[in-house]
């Protein structure tokens, strides 16, 4: 019988020392996921190996290219060829997520194009360098268009968003929505006052409804914050997330 209390006692005492650690982890992954911290490399539309690549195709288009100069045009092959191969293995971006497809075809085209220009300095065939070096410099436009947005106010406005809707919204952390709503006002009134390049000015009408439209969905996420339910301000985020893309996809 003592026998029997013992190991009643002793297996309780796992019972305990299981539940205890559970308890401990799921409180560790609350903290953790409550403490996630922002990096600006997260939330900014920038590629570091783009600009490093850049060096070699500015020496390429406006020095070798329009000189014919061969000589430096395989003398840059190699550090070219460095360049493609890290900005090939580079990571976009958390905010640049949407583009990622979009980024992996324009990788592949430069690629081929680098190809090319392998092939044509190892035939010594002048012409084919010339035309590959073109190709090359459009491979390089098209990847920073993909990138790079095409209206610096829209993307302003979604470093602030993307913080609300990948980071604040699930984690609850209404306070930071409530604090970061006074910058996404103030970069909406810069959107008001924003004109479209001349290639999209046809859609200026639109994207003023647009802007107007995201206002006053920012009004509303602003006004369901002071009530404190957490369904009700997700769906006026999503509602908020919604509004952007509209305006985002005028630009495509």
């Amino acid at each position: 019988m003592k026998n029997i209390r013992q190991l009643s006692g002793f297996l309780r005492g796992i019972k305990i020392f299981i539940m205890s650690l559970a308890a401990l982890c799921l409180l560790s992954g609350i903290t953790s996921k409550a403490n996630t911290k922002i990096y600006d490399s997260q939330i900014t539309a920038n590629v570091p190996e783009l600009d490093s690549l850049h060096e070699s195709i500015y020496i390429l288009w406006h020095t070798a290219y329009p000189n014919k100069d061969y000589a430096l045009i395989k003398d840059i092959l190699p550090r070219l060829e460095v360049s493609v191969s890290k900005l090939a293995s580079a990571a976009l971006p958390e905010i640049l997520h949407n583009r990622q497809a979009k980024w992996d075809i324009e990788i592949q085209n430069l690629e081929s194009n680098l190809n090319a220009l392998q092939n044509a300095v190892k035939e010594d065939n002048k012409q084919s360098m010339l035309k590959t070096v073109e190709s090359l410099h459009r491979s390089f436009e098209s990847l920073v268009r993909t990138i790079r947005p095409k209206l610096p106010e829209l993307e302003s406005f979604h470093e602030d968003l993307y913080k609300v809707y990948h980071y604040y919204m699930p984690n609850n952390d209404i306070e930071k929505i409530i604090a970061i709503i006074p910058s996404m006002k103030m970069k909406i009134e810069l959107l008001k006052q924003a004109r479209l390049p001349q290639s999209l000015a046809n859609q200026q009408n639109k994207f003023d409804q647009s802007v107007s439209r995201l206002e006053i969905s920012l009004n509303e996420l602003e006004n369901i914050t002071t009530t404190n339910n957490s369904e009700k301000i997700q769906s006026a985020v999503e509602n908020l997330h919604s509004e952007y893309q509209s305006i985002d996809a005028l630009l495509q």
